[in-house]
């Protein structure tokens, strides 16, 4: 309630949860397999509404303001955005080494087959 509820996922319109300092989707795609892949770390969030059926009476004068975020959680976003970039960062740092290594037990006009790229970060498969 303090802060407002998490945003609609912005790839499938399901449901944001909150967690660890990223906001995820908790949606299942349509053919029932798997979940929605969607992550961040900024998330937009409503005003939190109280189902008239509930009938809590002691939030019937409860007024939404809006808050900024407090420093510690702006602080814990900030870590998990590092973390995040630090590990891409060496997730092509390895590829490119893995790659070069490839290159150097090749002749250049050897091209590179796909079964070789199959597995290395960073190459679509």
């Amino acid at each position: 309630m303090l802060h407002g509820v998490p945003g609609d996922c912005p790839k499938c319109q399901g449901r944001l949860q909150y967690s660890d300092g990223m906001y995820k989707c908790t949606t299942w795609t349509e053919d029932g397999f798997a979940k929605c892949q969607y992550s961040s770390i900024t998330g937009e969030r409503k005003a939190f509404k109280m189902p008239k059926d509930m009938g809590h009476d002691y939030l019937d004068n409860f007024k939404f303001v809006k808050v900024a975020i407090p420093k510690a959680m702006m602080r814990e976003q900030e870590e998990v955005r590092e973390s995040v970039q630090e590990r891409e960062k060496q997730r092509l740092m390895k590829a490119e080494e893995e790659l070069a290594e490839i290159n150097v037990t090749r002749r250049p006009e050897e091209p590179v087959a796909e079964e070789e790229l199959i597995g290395l970060p960073g190459v679509p498969v």
